[in-house]
């Protein structure tokens, strides 16, 4: 590009265009691309052949809605006009000022693709683009939606930002009725007759409305390819209609997010040339990351730093996830709008070095004790762990965790099928040290630990004991059909799962960060909290899992178990499972008062799961289509 730029009559664009150019605004690859393609199309306008123009009335008739008619509803610029910022004008001039040559008043655009960091405003941006539409937009009968994973998310986005709005704006209010009951929430305009509405992403929901803007919020959560192609055939008899995705980064790549963003990625390179879809792409590059903790590279992803969102906001977010290899992977993707796996890194295991003191079993047996207990299958690693406490709850609780673990002999053995030459020998350093304990020929039988629970359960003062029942059952049956203990009351289950796990894991990180929980020296433990990834959900739940097979986190996932043990059984309390059993029916009626109830996100979660690995594998062509 020359350094001359072609105006396109609007001076905010222009400026924005030269700051981009010129590396006075700091931006990445793909917003410098933005800018270039909008460049190289005022370019080709002056070509009578190519079929669309730059109309800067078009765009400031919407400029215009914005800055006269929304107020805005948060914070200190509460009921004070809507300023568009510079960004906000290059993205949204571009959305309603370029036309088709041939017919005055339709939109280029029929798609926009808009990706930014968490705080920029996107849910504000979204709403007034879908009442524009409703009420301004000279369409007879507008149908508007906005679309999330679920119906408590689609209303809680831009459609309550659009209910903020209409409360603060006269005219607006003026023009439009709102809805809010549980089954018929709305916002409805008389004067165009038409509506804006949530929906959840249930393609059969959708299915034969005539759409003329759906905003897809937050599409980073949306699993299922079809929603989208739904909405787009909705908007066959609306010319002039605008399917919007806008949305932070997300750690699913397996989401239409991650495949929108891929698709957006290709349009900015050259690679497919669609002219009815905008996209731009606010985020930090590759190269940056080794930097993600100044202020330029925060400035890539977030275009309105300063304005909602401060510089000592950021400091706060990067002094906290520093040393914080959750907490610094959750920052790279909602900040610097990074797309990550499903499953990140959890420790700095340097953080669990810090907490090594020579402690032994017979320093600390005097205190109470939780076991728990992750059983395998066949070849796997099988885990008891006694875990010590002291402490009288929570916020003072102090643990010392005792490790041991089990494996057959085959698979110390090249038979076992293990072509991991260093796996192996590992394995075969830590049984001579006893560090792992072989315990029958080909697999592990429930009888083979047994007597060692039990041992552990009779000399020590255990108060509970926690365990993932996936592989259990079993030696779960044998204690209680001996009578040796009675699962109702000594023992407690704790599936793995998001709603299980993520109070505990995240309670245990906290306490390792703080040396509240003692590295006793065993190589196995450590070497399981190393291999621990962590996926989070769309709540920011988190739960422990594996990059591969051979990556053990067996004896993570029972320390984690201990302090869910903790909590739930003893925190505050004197024994038994109880007053847990007691809470957690006061949180089901407190769930019931809830106006809406959340899909079970579990059973989402093991849909995303079973997605494969790449799910960006149809056609270009069959995208092109969906574009067009």
């Amino acid at each position: 590009m020359s350094d001359e730029i072609i105006e396109c009559g609007i001076d905010e664009i222009d400026q924005y265009t030269r700051d981009v150019l010129s590396g006075e605004i700091p931006t990445c690859k793909h917003t410098r691309l933005a800018v270039e393609r909008n460049q190289k199309d005022l370019a080709k306008q002056r070509d009578p052949d190519y079929p669309y123009y730059f109309n800067d009335k078009a765009a400031k008739h919407f400029f215009n809605f914005c800055e006269k008619h929304v107020k805005h509803y948060e914070s200190s610029f509460r009921g004070e006009p809507f300023k568009l910022e510079p960004f906000q004008k290059f993205i949204l001039g571009n959305i309603f000022g370029w036309l088709e040559k041939d017919k005055q008043h339709i939109r280029r655009f029929r798609t926009a693709n808009i990706f930014m960091g968490k705080k920029q405003g996107k849910s504000f941006m979204a709403a007034v683009i879908a009442l524009y539409m409703l009420c301004f937009d000279g369409e007879g009968a507008p149908q508007v939606y906005s679309v999330a994973k679920n119906r408590m998310q689609a209303i809680k986005l831009s459609f309550r930002a659009a209910l903020k709005i209409r409360k603060w704006s006269p005219l607006i209010k003026r023009l439009t009725d709102s809805k809010e009951a549980t089954h018929n929430t709305q916002i409805k305009c008389e004067e165009t007759d038409g509506f804006f509405e949530p929906l959840t992403s249930n393609p059969e929901a959708t299915d034969g409305f005539s759409v003329h803007c759906a905003i897809l919020d937050e599409i980073k959560d949306l699993t299922d390819p079809s929603i989208q192609s739904i909405l787009s055939d909705g908007t066959a008899a609306r010319p002039n209609s605008l399917v919007l995705n806008i949305t932070t980064a997300g750690p699913n790549t397996n989401s239409l997010g991650y495949e929108v963003y891929e698709d957006s990625k290709d349009v900015l390179q050259g690679k497919y040339d669609l002219e009815n879809c905008f996209c731009i792409i606010y985020e930090a590059d590759e190269d940056d990351l080794k930097n993600w903790d100044t202020e330029e590279v925060w400035r890539k992803a977030n275009p309105n730093f300063g304005v909602s969102v401060s510089k000592s906001y950021f400091e706060r977010k990067v002094k906290a996830a520093k040393g914080n290899l959750r907490k610094k992977n959750d920052f790279l993707t909602k900040h610097l709008n990074v797309w990550s796996k499903s499953s990140t890194g959890w420790l700095d295991i340097t953080k669990w070095d810090d907490c090594y003191k020579d402690v032994s079993i017979e320093d600390v047996e005097h205190l109470p004790a939780i076991m728990t207990f992750d059983l395998s299958s066949k070849l796997d690693l099988t885990v008891v762990q006694l875990t010590f406490f002291e402490g009288s709850s929570i916020a003072d609780l102090k643990l010392y965790p005792f490790t041991f673990s089990y494996l057959p002999e085959k698979r110390f053995t090249k038979d076992s099928g293990e072509s991991n030459d260093r796996y192996l020998q590992k394995l075969k350093e830590w049984r001579e040290k006893s560090h792992i304990i072989p315990c029958g020929e080909k697999e592990i039988a429930p009888l083979d630990v047994k007597d060692d629970i039990l041992d552990l359960y009779h000399k020590y003062d255990v108060r509970q004991i926690g365990y993932d029942p996936s592989e259990a059952h079993a030696i779960i049956n044998l204690l209680e059909r001996d009578n040796i203990l009675d699962p109702e009351k000594d023992m407690i289950e704790i599936p793995m799962g998001f709603k299980n796990f993520s109070e505990g894991t995240k309670t245990l990180e906290g306490m390792i960060l703080s040396e509240r929980v003692v590295n006793t020296g065993n190589p196995v433990l450590r070497w399981c909290l190393e291999n621990t990834q962590i996926k989070i959900d769309h709540k920011d739940r988190i739960r422990p899992v594996k990059e591969s097979n051979d990556e053990k986190i067996d004896a993570s996932v029972c320390l984690i178990m201990a302090v869910i043990t903790y909590i739930w059984t003893i925190d505050g309390q004197d024994t038994g499972v109880s007053s847990w059993i007691d809470r957690a029916k006061d949180e089901e009626k407190l769930l019931e008062k809830e106006k809406f109830i959340e899909e079970d996100d579990e059973k989402e979660q093991e849909k995303d799961d079973e997605q494969p690995e790449e799910r960006r594998k149809r056609a270009v062509s069959s995208w092109v289509d969906r574009y067009s």
